[in-house]
């Protein structure tokens, strides 16, 4: 899977109004400088779930589930973060740059590295004269 840059993630975070985002499944009442609601995370009869725009994150001070918008797309979505971020990039009308190689291609020589170590791992302790062999 490829690696989505840190500035498209930053213009991703700057993009995404967290008290829009959240608002879109919990009910928010400003309270201060903040917004709370009742947490989407369990159930309970008073808010404890607050939103912090100045920061753009969310925290509930009764389960103690918090972070920034990604998380809670993830948390909410059931998604890994790079879906997360996709997901609300296309929200924000943001598009980000497919590329192969990099990270990705490291990942993918890493994986086939120990496939192959495995392989051989395998081999040697099936051997006959290797001590707690066959």
């Amino acid at each position: 899977m490829s690696r989505i840059p840190d500035e498209i993630i930053q213009q991703v975070r700057d993009r995404i109004d967290v008290v829009e985002l959240v608002g879109r499944s919990v009910a928010l009442k400003r309270a201060g400088r903040s917004y709370k609601g009742l947490c989407p995370f369990h159930h309970e009869k008073t808010p404890s779930f607050h939103v912090n725009p100045d920061r753009g994150t969310f925290y509930c001070f009764g389960c103690h589930e918090g972070g920034d918008i990604f998380h809670f797309v993830q948390k909410t979505e059931g998604l890994g973060f790079l879906e997360a971020v996709r997901s609300l990039a296309r929200d924000g009308g943001i598009t980000i740059p497919e590329s192969s190689g990099g990270e990705s291609g490291l990942a993918e020589r890493i994986h086939k590295a120990n496939e192959l170590l495995q392989a051989s791992f395998r081999r040697e302790l099936l051997r006959e004269d290797c001590p707690g062999g066959p």
